[in-house]
């Protein structure tokens, strides 16, 4: 469990989450789409396309991980490592990821409950699960601009070592 507790010390803990803008979106989002969680006549059907949404999403986090990472040279990961400051942009980003990928799983997890006991409140809990991840993904993408902004402004570095200069 060594993994969960330096995801939740790099992530920030309960603060972070919960004044974070994505959770604030996510809860926005939520409560403007009542009438597709809270329809009890459709027997809480949503959940169908959000099992094949959060399919999707997962691919593509995962994906993205893997890309950052392949794309990472020695040299850009010892500047974004920072000595192994626990608090690194290397950290930040792959905490993330991870906190992304762990909500996907919670909110797929929350629809399949849904399945099991089809009731308001698990249609609630399950849609926003679904609205927080999707969240999550924008949050996880602006971590990757964040990287090819680091990435492209260390090209400058690698252009003027190049003319024997530093």
């Amino acid at each position: 469990m060594n993994a969960f507790s330096v995801y939740w010390r790099t992530y920030g803990g309960l603060k972070e989450l919960l004044w974070s803008p994505y959770f604030f979106g996510a809860a926005n989002f939520w409560i403007w789409c009542k009438p597709i969680w809270g329809d009890f006549s459709s027997n809480f059907i949503w959940h169908d396309w959000g099992i094949s949404l959060i399919g999707s999403v997962l691919s593509f986090s995962l994906g993205s991980l893997a890309i950052f990472l392949a794309f990472s040279n020695e040299a850009f990961l010892k500047v974004i490592r920072n000595n192994g400051d626990s608090a690194s942009f290397f950290m930040t980003v792959v905490t993330a990821f991870f906190h992304f990928i762990l909500v996907q799983f919670v909110a797929l997890s929350a629809m399949v409950m849904l399945i099991a006991y089809p009731n308001i409140y698990m249609s609630s809990l399950g849609f926003f699960l679904l609205c927080y991840a999707v969240a999550c993904g924008i949050a996880a993408a602006a971590a990757l601009v964040d990287t090819a902004d680091l990435l492209n402004k260390m090209g400058v570095l690698d252009d003027d070592a190049g003319d024997g200069s530093v």
